[in-house]
Order: C-alpha cells, then sequence, then structure tokens
C-alpha cells in the first residue's frame, strides 16, 4: 500500500527482484474498489496495511514490512516468493498492477511489464536529461505511473530521488525545495503555479522542472519564463497504459510552441482520427490514437473496456488534440470535453483556460449539459479566491474579449473547492457529490 514513503520504493524493488508482481493501491481505498481488486486479482497477501480499515483487504495475509525493524533476515524473501497473483503463463514479463483514476467510474486495472517501463525510463531519460548530482522532488502519490516514472528515471540518472504524497501548498513547498536543497521538481500543472509564483529569488537552487498530470496554460509557463533565468522546464503527456511518458515539449521549444505537450519519445507514434477512424489534416481537432514499440495490451481481464480502446490503429486514449504542421501535439480536452453548440465546435479546456487567466478565480472546471435549442452548451464550475465571487453577466463580458461568443458557459456554479487528483486530474466522482450538495446556486449567463 502507498502513502508509508520510502517503504513503499523499497518493497516495490524488492517484489520486483524476487520476481513478485505487486499491485499498488492507496490506502484510503474504497471498499468497492478493494472489493474489484481482490475479486480481479485473487490477490492473498499485503504489505502495508497496518491502518486499512477495507474489510477485504483486513482478510488478507499481512506480510512484515522491509522497514520493520523486527522483521527476521529472510522474511521479507520468503513472503514474496509465491507472491505473483497472475499465473506466469498469462503475461510472463508483468511487472505489476496500477489501477485507473477512476474519476469517472470504477478504476480499470493497468498491466505493466518490465519491458515496458524500462523501455519507456530510457526513452524520457534521453530526453529529460536529469544529471547525476541532481536532488530530485516529487510531490504525487507514489502509486501513479508518474511518480513510478520519475522513480525509474531517476535511477537511471544517477540523481538523488526524493518524494512526498501528501498535499504541497505553496509555503511547503518552497521549504522542502530550499531545506533538501533540491535541484529538480517535478508535479502537476497545480505545483507549476506556485513555483512561478516563488520565483528565482525564493528558489535559488532550482534548475529543472517538469509538469505533468494535466494541461499547462500557457501564462504560467509564461511566468515561469518571466521569474527565473535558466530555469530548464519539460512539459510531459503521459498515461499509466503506456508505462509513463509518451510525449515530452523540449525546453528550447515552449516560447513558440506554449501550450504543447511535445512530440512523442522513442517507442511511440501518435496519430489524430476522425470518429469514422480516417486521419485528420493538420491543425483538424480529432481522436488521439497512440501506437508504436512501446504499446499497450489491453487492461486487465476487462474485455469490455478493451474492445472501446483497442484497435488496428493504435489504442484510443481518450483525449482529443490535434498537430500543427511541424509535429508537434496539441490538446484539446478529454473526448467529452469537446462538443457542438448549435453545429460549432466548442473545447471546455479554452473556456477554462480563459476563466482561470480572471484574477478573482481560484480553479475552474468546465463541461457540457444538454439543451433543448442548442444541442449542447458549457457550464463552469467555479471556486473563488477568498471572497472575490464576480456576478455572471460580469464573467461574460469578460470572457467576450478572449474567447468565441459560442464558447460563452450558459451556467456558472460557484464551489468551494475543485477536487482534483494527486497527479492534478479532476476527480469527477467527488465533483459530481459536490454539485449535487450546491444544486441551485448556479447563476445563468448574463
Amino acid at each position: 500500500m502507498c502513502d508509508r514513503g520510502l517503504a513503499f520504493w523499497s518493497e516495490l524493488l524488492a517484489a520486483w527482484v524476487l520476481g513478485a508482481k505487486p499491485i499498488c493501491v492507496e490506502k484510503n481505498i474504497s471498499d468497492e474498489h478493494a472489493a474489484s481488486v481482490v475479486q480481479m486479482t485473487s490477490v492473498s497477501k499485503i504489505i502495508g496495511a497496518d491502518e486499512t480499515t477495507t474489510p477485504e483487504f483486513k482478510a488478507l495475509e499481512r506480510l512484515p514490512s522491509s522497514f520493520d525493524p523486527n522483521a527476521e533476515a529472510g522474511d521479507l524473501q520468503s513472503c514474496f516468493r509465491d507472491l505473483p497473483f497472475v499465473d506466469d503463463s498469462e503475461l510472463p514479463d508483468l511487472a505489476g498492477l496500477i489501477f485507473t483514476s477512476g474519476t469517472t467510474g470504477l478504476p480499470k486495472g493497468v498491466p505493466l511489464t518490465h519491458r515496458a517501463l524500462n523501455l519507456n525510463a530510457l526513452s524520457t531519460a534521453q530526453r529529460l536529461q536529469l544529471r547525476d548530482s541532481d536532488r530530485l522532488l516529487i510531490a504525487t502519490p507514489f502509486r501513479f505511473i508518474s511518480s513510478i516514472s520519475h522513480f525509474l528515471v531517476t535511477l537511471l540518472s544517477g540523481a538523488a530521488f526524493f518524494g512526498v504524497e501528501r498535499t504541497l501548498m505553496i509555503k511547503d513547498l518552497i521549504d522542502i525545495l530550499n531545506d533538501r536543497d533540491i535541484s529538480a521538481f517535478g508535479g502537476s500543472p497545480f505545483h507549476m503555479q506556485f513555483i512561478a509564483m516563488a520565483g528565482e529569488h525564493r528558489l535559488p537552487k532550482l534548475r529543472w522542472a517538469m509538469s505533468s498530470g494535466d494541461h499547462l496554460r500557457r501564462e504560467v509557463i509564461e511566468k515561469l519564463a518571466g521569474n527565473f533565468s535558466n530555469l530548464e522546464l519539460h512539459v510531459v503527456y503521459g498515461m499509466a497504459e503506456l508505462g509513463g511518458r509518451f510525449c515530452e515539449l523540449p525546453p528550447q521549444y515552449l516560447s513558440n510552441k506554449a501550450g504543447s505537450v511535445g512530440f512523442p519519445i522513442n517507442g511511440f507514434e501518435i496519430t489524430i482520427r476522425r470518429d469514422d477512424g480516417t486521419t485528420c489534416d493538420v491543425g483538424e481537432v480529432g481522436n488521439i490514437y497512440v501506437s508504436g514499440q512501446i504499446g499497450f495490451e489491453g487492461y486487465f481481464r476487462n474485455t469490455k473496456a478493451n474492445q472501446k480502446v483497442l484497435s488496428s490503429v493504435g489504442f484510443l486514449n481518450g483525449d482529443m488534440g490535434y498537430v500543427d504542421d511541424e509535429g508537434f501535439v496539441f490538446l484539446s480536452g478529454r473526448s467529452d470535453s469537446v462538443f457542438k453548440r448549435s453545429g460549432l465546435k466548442v473545447s471546455a479546456q479554452i473556456i477554462a483556460d480563459a476563466l482561470m487567466n480572471l484574477d478573482e478565480i481560484h480553479d475552474v472546471f468546465c463541461t457540457s449539459e444538454e439543451n433543448d435549442f442548442e444541442g449542447r452548451v458549457p457550464v463552469a464550475y467555479i471556486s473563488w479566491k477568498n471572497e472575490s465571487e464576480m456576478d455572471s453577466g460580469e464573467i461574460s463580458r469578460t470572457l467576450r474579449r478572449f474567447i468565441p461568443v459560442n464558447h460563452i458557459p450558459a451556467r456558472y456554479v460557484s464551489l468551494p473547492e475543485i477536487p482534483r487528483t494527486g497527479s492534478g486530474k479532476v476527480d469527477r466522482r467527488r465533483l459530481a457529490s459536490l454539485i449535487e450538495a450546491t444544486k441551485g446556486s448556479s447563476k445563468a449567463e448574463g
């Protein structure tokens, strides 16, 4: 289980060395998710479960932690020897199983093979160019592929690795970066906003940063460039299904390709396709398909999900985007965030970016809803800074200066927060609960 500091990494390495197939899950896993994990994998042992209250996990045999001072020599090896939860004849190269975030439903199991992890880490290390003198801090949950990729790339680079899983606000982040002499940082766009606000005068030792997990806005990139004289910023695009990263925007392209996630790393190819499967033209928004040497072969024992995303042209990753005339990939949001309003295409990502330019707004999430006259219309969920809430008419008048009229939201809904996962993505299940609790507080566009 995660949320246990460096013990997680020690035990993950031990499991791999001994041929085990670990399943990485969070400590506060829901009963429903835990039940599906046990049923899907037939797992019988657990490590790091001292505080779990989940009935399904309490019934498993508890293994001693490698950090247990009372454990006898050899205990860990004897416990792991028979741990594999999948017969080697089914997936002989299996390194373990992690789960998707489950923000839109029950998490799906993603098999990680040693081959995919190794090839991905090697290709990523070549692009990121960490130094053996670097001290890298990550601030994402360890069970996420982003953290595992960081860990492997750090090992390959010879750098020192530090990790925290708790939520870090700006003061906490600055203190940790300075107290531990951190020169390289990997986090979400949420963290990058803090880095930009702090600037070089408060973070003099930071020379390298990498943003992953969600869209990094052009405005944040420009602020980072303005507040640091020589920060090496990498923007990456990755997924658990692909063993880590699969696109990266090198620092030298930030000035003229801001907003892009770059181009594929070695081992991957990306095509943009229409709903009918034909290839999109340059600049045309469509569905993103990923293929190549490091491919995705399917979710663990989930035929229904695999039929939706796997085809002869690659893995349909659920995002929308386009490729420019130089081969750089730009994201337009998830497939359900690009829709038509009165016959005209609307991108929820464009609306969210415009709203985040308003000083009064802390965070935002945009989606769509059915409308009798226009088909689908955009809706914006907003959390505000302090008591600085704007009325709907004022918001819309401001937005009209930056985005097309058909992108102006039909409703604005104020929320106490926009719940996000540790990687910075919106947690849609928690968001739905918040929306239900605040029904009646929406404002029609004015």
